[in-house]
């Protein structure tokens, strides 16, 4: 009698109910299990030596739990069986609550892991406390840490997630747009936004952006998963663990600190953001090596014939590292027919673990196999393209052109030839696939897919550039006309990547020059996004090019990355560049380009407590600026210095040039086309400092009014520079009485400031609202203002914001009597350098002096 009747029939039955959504054939099953299509077949068939209808009693209980039956219910009659299966599914069905689920960027890997119950079993419980709002998983490459998500949320699918209304998961590595870098944050966002409904997912900056998503995901139990986190970290050094994207490091301490739900991060490196969190709000969980005996069992699981001694020598080989013993494990049936001592005698050569937390990658053994084989040219178009692809995508590369080494095999393929050639691909642990009823999904392990790229680059340089050429076509012609979201913007970028990694620089720069900045504003894309495109031009720094490029076009693009910068809130870096790009068009005589990156350098020195160098840049341009005739260009100078001079306490040299540059400005025409911005709030804060109120509140209307009228003086607007308007008109407000309405101002400044991105300036504003708090005996807002302005100003490097949150804190603190931590504060202030040269608050510091010492 059969062990497990009409065995084929119960798995048809159960593939056609969809219980597992990601298993609908025997070549699913045997995948998921680790195991071989045949296997499967033989279960149901028989063999010479194995009877029929009888599932292996290793393999009962991963069968059952794959589908969530038990497994005596194989046993049964076929009706009997179906019986069963429905009734369990209708009594699920009943108790269940709907789940919004979006998994499928997810790394695809086994479901069966082995030596990871522990880390289950943590999970399960954090999510059920309730008390912690966000875990972090933190391993080295190849560990496993995507695997434990996807084996936690197929256990978690059968309590119906817990009451989770949301599971949203998003991995940096499978979705990445451009080489790993920060900008892939700002598509997760767009994304995830859509996802969570947002109205307009496009809209506003990447700050605004997250802000909404934090408060989506609030508004229900929401598992977010937060998959490969790493390429947008930092990593070993000053700033190790910390997120280069601005608005993502928000969005993940906004969740950090409030969550109704559970975030889930894996990363290589430990998040930097949630150092301060870690009060049970957040959680680490370290993942270790497999234990041997946890390896011994995956390499049996996967196929691996031998004695107890080999296994726990390959298991120590490769340090218990999960990958490498799966490509081991790979490399294994496919070459030796699953004999692990002929196997390691050829001492295969894979990732390994290191002590170090590092990956050292060795001989390329493992792969020489797929030298004379097409499948080696399917591997390198999925690594060249960087990310997730599909069957039908690589089927388009390979008919646009033939190229020796990288297309040229797969140019006459059947579509039963490509079935073959990935399923080859697919046992030897190379790549995964996943099917829909469109497409095959194909992906691979990151460390995999950069092992190719690097092989294929040192190998066969002249085939890996034809390649990047290709996949440069490719991708233009692949791109929207009028794209109008970071999303859309993502193949333009990454298709001058291509255009770069192919040798053809130049014709990439002119992509990139007139369809990408001439034709778009950067806000519909983000500057995140085209500083990873800038970069691709350049060698390690900004001196060398990758390729040749006129010393012109060199330029623009520093220029670039110094505004991305300013932007990102690297202020050191930028500063660099903006001097690097001054010198060289000082040296070609262009004046509007001069003035275009001087304003920005200036106002970034005096952020930076770089006053003196500020005045001496001013100072040195001045022959400049005076031979190009431009009127404006001269008053915008002197508007600069006069500011300098101000914030320096030489208040008569100020007023002089403040009064240059407001004769040009009160113009009705200045006689000359205006080509950059000009700027009305350092003479306003300056009126307001000498007690000219009524002055700097008509100044400042004038402004507002200009703007209504659309007239010459702002016809080249930002947002930072409304944002600066509308901080001194809440100023104005606060110093004539008027608390209505500087409060509405400040308020409006702070959401202008956020809305612009300008993290380099907001601590500006946070420290003026704080003022005003402190002053209205809003103490604890005031607090959160200037908190925020700190770690704002240490993370950008704006010395000017941290000075003065220092001693905006210190007053705080003293209005509350509370003199031990004011003078820790105005220390702090005292400490930073280079700011004995900003004079203007000297009043005010000595009056905090006093009142210190009286104490």
């Amino acid at each position: 009698m059969e062990k497990h009747p009409q065995l084929k029939r119960k798995l048809q039955f159960l593939y056609h109910l969809q219980l597992n959504p990601n298993i609908e054939t025997n070549s699913d099953l045997a995948h998921s299990l680790g195991i071989s299509k045949q296997s499967v077949s033989r279960w149901c068939t028989g063999s010479e030596t194995a009877r029929g209808d009888a599932i292996p009693v290793r393999q009962l209980s991963k069968v059952s739990e794959l589908f969530s039956v038990k497994p005596e219910w194989f046993s049964l009659s076929l009706k009997s069986f179906e019986k069963k299966v429905r009734k369990s599914l209708q009594s699920k069905t009943k108790l269940s609550h709907e789940v919004k689920i979006s998994i499928s960027t997810l790394p695809s890997t086994r479901l069966n892991v082995v030596g990871r119950r522990r880390e289950l079993q943590s999970l399960d419980l954090y999510l059920k406390d309730g008390r912690s709002n966000i875990i972090e998983i933190v391993a080295f490459g190849g560990t496993g840490k995507s695997a434990l998500i996807n084996k936690w949320l197929s256990e978690l699918s059968k309590t119906n997630y817990q009451n989770a209304s949301r599971i949203y998961a998003w991995s940096f590595y499978n979705e990445n747009p451009i080489s790993g870098d920060s900008s892939a944050g700002d598509c997760f966002l767009e994304h995830a936004l859509q996802w969570f409904g947002d109205l307009d997912p496009s809209k506003g900056t990447s700050w605004s952006k997250a802000n909404r998503l934090a408060e989506l995901v609030r508004q229900e139990r929401t598992i977010l998963i937060l998959d490969g986190l790493e390429p947008l970290q930092h990593g070993p050094g000053q700033c190790y663990g910390s997120i280069k994207n601005k608005s993502l490091a928000y969005l993940v301490k906004e969740l950090a600190s409030k969550n109704n739900g559970l975030c889930i991060i894996t990363s290589r490196f430990p998040v930097k953001e949630l150092a301060s969190f870690f009060d049970a709000r957040a959680i680490r969980i370290d993942l270790e090596r497999l234990t041997n005996s946890a390896g011994i069992q995956l390499l049996i699981e996967l196929g691996i014939q031998s004695d107890r001694n080999l296994f726990e020598e390959a298991v120590e080989t490769y340090s218990g590292h999960a990958l490498s013993l799966t490509l081991l494990a790979g490399y294994t049936n496919t070459v030796f027919d699953g004999q692990l001592d002929l196997a390691l005698g050829e001492e295969v050569p894979l990732i390994k673990s290191q002590v170090n937390g590092r990956i050292e990658q060795l001989m390329a053994n493992y792969f020489k196999w797929l030298d004379c084989k097409d499948a080696l040219q399917i591997l390198r178009i999925v690594s060249l393209l960087g990310r997730n692809t599909s069957l039908n995508e690589i089927v388009r590369i390979v008919s646009l052109c033939e190229i020796t080494g990288f297309t040229d095999k797969l140019r006459n393929y059947s579509r039963n030839k490509w079935k073959l050639t990935l399923n080859e691909l697919c046992e030897a642990g190379l790549i995964e696939v996943s099917k829909n009823t469109l497409d095959v999904a194909i992906e691979n392990h990151p460390l995999i897919r950069e092992w190719i790229k690097n092989q294929f680059r040192e190998d066969e340089a002249e085939a890996y550039r034809n390649g990047h050429k290709l996949l440069f076509e490719y991708l233009k012609s692949d791109t929207k006309d009028l794209p109008s979201s970071a999303i859309e913007y993502e193949p333009l970028y990454r298709s001058v990547m291509h255009g770069v990694a192919s040798g053809s620089a130049l014709e990439a720069f002119q992509f990139y020059y007139s369809k990408v900045k001439n034709r778009y504003p950067i806000s519909l894309a983000s500057h995140s996004l085209d500083q990873s495109c800038v970069k691709c031009f350049f060698k390690k720094g900004w001196d060398e090019l990758s390729y040749p490029l006129p010393e012109e076009a060199k330029y623009f693009l520093i220029s670039s990355a110094a505004t991305n910068l300013m932007a990102l809130g690297e202020l050191e870096e930028s500063i660099e560049l903006s001097y690097k790009c001054i010198g060289y068009f000082s040296s070609v005589e262009n004046s509007l380009n001069v003035t275009l990156i001087a304003g920005p350098l200036v106002s970034m020195l005096i952020e930076a407590g770089r006053l003196k160098q500020a005045m001496e840049l001013l100072h040195d341009l001045e022959p400049m600026i005076e031979s190009s005739n431009n009127p404006v260009i001269v008053a915008m100078a002197n508007n600069f210095k006069a500011y300098a001079n101000f914030l320096n306490g030489n208040y008569k040299t100020a007023s002089k040039q403040f009064a240059l540059a407001e004769s040009v400005l009160q113009l009705e025409s200045p006689g000359f086309e205006v080509g950059f911005p000009t700027v009305s709030s350092y003479f306003c804060k300056y009126l307001l400092e000498i007690d000219e109120l009524n002055f700097a509140l008509n100044r400042s209307l004038k402004t507002f009014a200009w703007r209504e009228r659309k007239s010459w003086q702002v016809s080249v607007d930002t947002a930072s520079i409304l944002a600066s308007d509308v901080l001194v008109q809440a100023e104005i407000f606060h110093a004539l009485g008027d608390v209505v309405n500087a409060k509405l101002y400040f308020d409006k400044q702070i959401d202008l400031f956020r809305s612009a991105d300008e993290w380099l300036y907001l601590p500006t504003g946070l420290n003026s609202r704080a003022r005003f708090n402190t002053a209205l005996g809003n103490y604890d807002l005031a607090f959160e203002d200037l908190m925020e302005s700190l770690g704002l100003a240490k993370s950008t490097g704006a010395k000017f914001g941290e000075w003065e949150a220092h001693i905006d804190m210190a007053k705080l603190f003293v209005s509350i009597n509370d003199f031990e931590r004011a003078e820790e504060s105005f220390r702090n202030a005292q400490e930073i350098d280079g700011m004995d040269q900003y004079k203007f608050r000297n009043r005010e510091i000595k009056e905090l002096e006093q009142k210190l010492s009286l104490r």
